[in-house]
């Protein structure tokens, strides 16, 4: 819950192959929320509201082989994105310019942290 007392909200995603994506709905729901008491304490397993959406099934905004894997994932963004442009005035940071974690959150830290280092040199 955010520090002025207002409701929070935690949105996450199942990769194409987690076995989770084809378990029953309740076993969902049940991974969630016990992951998420386990990271944010007890209170955030019993939240006011749980909805779930795969939009792999929207037709609007997903075509069929969007609930594939897949083929193969790049293990980084272009090195062009590490490189400081505009005479060394712009750093891009985010998961993409990740050395190691490319695609994850702890990808999107990493990157923060060494942009933060390049301009601090």
């Amino acid at each position: 819950m955010p520090a002025d007392s207002r409701l929070g909200a935690l949105f996450g995603f199942f990769e194409a192959g987690h076995p989770l994506r084809t378990a029953p709905a309740a076993a969902r729901q049940a991974a969630v929320l016990t992951q998420l008491a386990r990271i944010f304490g007890p209170p955030a397993g019993a939240p006011l509201a749980y909805h779930e959406l795969d939009w792999t099934q929207q037709p609007l905004t997903s075509v069929p082989g969007d609930e594939q894997p897949p083929a193969q994932v790049a293990p980084q963004g272009p090195a062009l994105l590490r490189q400081p442009h505009w005479a060394g005035t712009l750093h891009w940071t985010g998961v993409e310019t990740s050395a190691s974690e490319w695609g994850r959150l702890d990808g999107t830290v990493e990157s923060g942290r060494w942009a933060a280092g390049q301009l601090l040199i």
